[in-house]
């Protein structure tokens, strides 16, 4: 890929985000926020790259100031999945719960709002900061990056990997993903590793969400139907044994390759 081009390419991943954010204050829609946190999510992959080119690279200040947006976007996120989780688990749920979620979800993008000016000039700099660094993305590069998290995900995957573990699992699954696209180039990793990758990441990502769930319910101390309760517990059984046989899949997947 000519370096111009791939630069270009950079660049749009933050018109995106810009873009997503601007639509989101405006709408206040959950599909936009959405859309902003993968755009958050894609940046930070190209900020692994960027430090990759260069080790004097200020990496560690640049992710706090763009974690620090994407905390408050998965707020309001949270808030919204918990509200769908809520409704398509328990139909009856009484309306003062979600009636307080909802007041919730406006308080946190109230404050959201108020802040957009400055989340678009962190993101806009963030973009200046990696502007000398695209040219000097190629394919050495891609090939070293994806081979350190290719490796690292091995390691995750053949240690004894607990529920706790998962979440940080899946977002180094992410990245590689996010990478990978990237450089455009199927070379770097086999297409049924990077589908075996996909479908676990995912999994992982409805897990966490019913996790999110079980946990909001017991902090607000909502007390949900025994069946309901059941239900749930056992949907979120299951997802974790599916897991499990996503991981064993993909350690053996990736024991093959190495032989």
């Amino acid at each position: 890929m000519q370096s111009d081009l791939f630069s270009e390419k950079l660049e749009n991943q933050f018109e995106l985000c810009l873009k997503h954010l601007s639509a989101f204050c405006i709408k206040r829609n959950a599909e936009d926020l959405h859309q902003f946190r993968v755009s958050v999510k894609k940046i930070r992959a190209l900020l692994i790259l960027a430090k990759a080119c260069d080790k004097e690279f200020r990496f560690k200040s640049i992710i706090t100031d763009l974690k620090s947006i994407y905390r408050q976007a998965a707020l309001i996120r949270n808030q919204q999945v918990i509200t769908t989780l809520l409704k398509q688990n328990w139909s009856t749920c009484p309306e003062k719960h979600l009636t307080a979620i909802n007041s919730q979800v406006e308080y946190l993008i109230s404050k959201f709002i108020i802040k957009q000016v400055l989340f678009e000039n962190t993101i806009v700099n963030i973009s200046a900061s990696c502007l000398k660094f695209y040219p000097k993305i190629n394919k050495p590069l891609f090939a070293k990056v994806i081979r350190k998290y290719i490796n690292q995900i091995s390691d995750a995957v053949h240690s004894k990997i607990t529920p706790s573990k998962f979440h940080e699992l899946r977002k180094q699954l992410k990245i590689l993903l996010y990478i990978v696209r990237f450089s455009e180039n199927k070379n770097y990793i086999d297409s049924e590793q990077l589908k075996l990758i996909d479908g676990l990441q995912n999994s992982i990502g409805q897990w966490h969400d019913m996790k999110m769930l079980s946990i909001f319910l017991k902090q607000r101390e909502i007390i949900m139907p025994a069946v309901k309760l059941k239900q749930l517990t056992q949907k979120e059984k299951i997802k974790t044994e599916e897991i499990y046989s996503s991981i064993n899949i993909l350690k053996y997947s990736l024991s093959k390759s190495d032989l």
